[in-house]
């Protein structure tokens, strides 16, 4: 199981798209505060996605996040260089920040088509 929060420190339900919940890969990215956003080689297929309270996710009641995503793998992460070396990723997080009006998308899960990374 991966988990990610879904609220933010005063426990707002975070403005995810929708189609969250019909994607079938997960894609690791690296980077954040002082680093700049990228995506790693490795993906995973996923088999579900639900929304948990905290109460519900053992190691987690006593976290200060209130909701979290639950995102279940079909099996363990797999390693696809082609993801990394992929050259149109920078083109496509430019048209990503222009159209959704972001200055930057460092620190952002990104919800794309795969056909964009893969």
């Amino acid at each position: 199981m991966f988990y990610f929060h879904s609220t933010d420190k005063q426990n707002n339900l975070l403005e995810f798209p929708y189609d969250l919940y019909n994607a079938k890969k997960l894609v690791i990215y690296s980077g954040g505060r002082a680093k700049a956003f990228h995506l790693t080689s490795y993906f995973g297929e996923i088999e579900s996605i639900k929304h948990q309270h905290k109460s519900k996710i053992k190691g987690r009641e006593n976290s200060t996040t209130e909701y979290y995503f639950e995102v279940k793998l079909k099996e363990n992460f797999s390693k696809d260089i082609s993801i990394e070396n992929n050259p149109n990723i920078k083109k496509w997080m430019k048209e990503y920040c222009d159209e959704y009006e972001l200055s930057k998308v460092d620190y952002l899960p990104i919800l794309t088509f795969s056909e964009n990374v893969f």
